[in-house]
């Protein structure tokens, strides 16, 4: 039995429109399926798309503080909208 993990950044699916946020680039649901489906079996963990592999691991040169920081202000820029009335 394999187990992988897929973690992909965000992908085209619906979730965005019902969750009410806005997403700036997204992925397409056939190369997470197609990336994720090559890995299968190779290794236990992919990371589809080049966006996918940045977010994973830019952040992580920074100081903690300053991604937390980092990563507040693009889960505020995908609900600003949602709090402008």
């Amino acid at each position: 039995m394999d187990l992988l993990a897929s973690a992909p950044s965000p992908t085209k699916t619906g979730f965005a429109a019902r969750a009410d946020m806005q997403l700036g680039t997204t992925l397409d649901p056939a190369l997470v399926v197609r990336e994720t489906l090559s890995a299968l079996g190779r290794r236990s963990t992919v990371l589809p798309g080049l966006l996918s592999k940045v977010l994973a691991f830019a952040p992580a040169m920074l100081p903690r503080m300053l991604r937390v920081r980092l990563m507040g202000s693009v889960g505020e820029g995908m609900t600003k909208y949602q709090r402008q009335t």
